[in-house]
């Protein structure tokens, strides 16, 4: 994603405006962001960092490694998560459905 439109959605994603985005809100605009884009592992942890709630930013990982363009860094977006356990856990389902998509083609 170039760096202008990932400012904006960035912009908008950490916007204090009157009425702030809800987790839900972040979540649905990172998924209509991933499904048109690809993102480096860069602009994959600040998306992280604007979803508060820990379950999200499990998803949001989850999520946007196969939109990642440099996954040999994806190691830099798990340390923005506050456990090792957590971290596990994102590597355990991609690795999961990196399987899956295996199994279909």
């Amino acid at each position: 994603m170039n760096a202008s439109a990932f400012k904006l959605l960035r912009d908008t994603l950490s916007s204090e405006a009157p009425p702030p985005l809800s987790d839900f809100d972040k979540m649905n605009l990172i998924k209509q962001t991933a499904a048109r884009n690809y993102l480096t592992s860069h602009q994959v942890k600040a998306l992280l960092d604007v979803v508060s709630y820990r379950k999200g930013k499990l998803e949001v990982a989850v999520m946007l490694h196969p939109r990642t363009i440099d996954p040999q860094n994806f190691v830099n977006v798990l340390q923005s998560l506050n456990s090792e356990a957590d971290r596990q856990a994102v590597l355990d389902m991609v690795d999961s459905s990196s399987r899956r998509r295996r199994r279909r083609a």
